[in-house]
């Protein structure tokens, strides 16, 4: 009886510490992604409201990227009142802006040119 009690507490006690380690290391905040993106291919990232984005796009070729204000999460046509921020045909962007009080994507359409992308960020309040 006792050896079940103290393995069921030693079981409970790992867990507990995982679960912070998981915390600790992967952030709810936090996102990055390296991703094989094909020519003139979209990919999307959720941000909160209200929150202070700091991070970097990265890729070879050129790449446009937006802060786009949607409900639907679709954006294969961009409207022009829904960009908060944008950067075109760059290689690089060093993010570091606030999110205005809705919620936001950051949105990357790739240029004409199949490659990998690097996407690294982390949304606080």
């Amino acid at each position: 009886m006792r050896s079940s009690i103290f393995i069921g507490l030693a079981l409970m006690v790992t867990l507990v510490i995982g679960f912070a380690v998981q915390a600790e290391l992967f952030p709810a905040n936090y996102v990055y992604q390296k991703s094989y993106l094909c020519s003139d291919k979209i990919q999307a990232e959720f941000i909160p409201a209200d929150t202070h984005v700091t991070g970097y796009i990265r890729a070879e070729n050129p790449f446009s990227a937006y802060v786009v204000v949607s409900d639907s999460g679709y954006f294969e046509s961009l409207e022009k009142s829904e960009v908060v921020r944008s950067w075109e045909n760059v290689t690089e962007v060093k993010l570091d802006f606030d999110v205005p009080g809705e919620n936001c994507y950051l949105v990357v359409k790739n240029g004409n040119t199949n490659q990998i992308v690097e996407i690294k960020f982390k949304a606080e309040r």
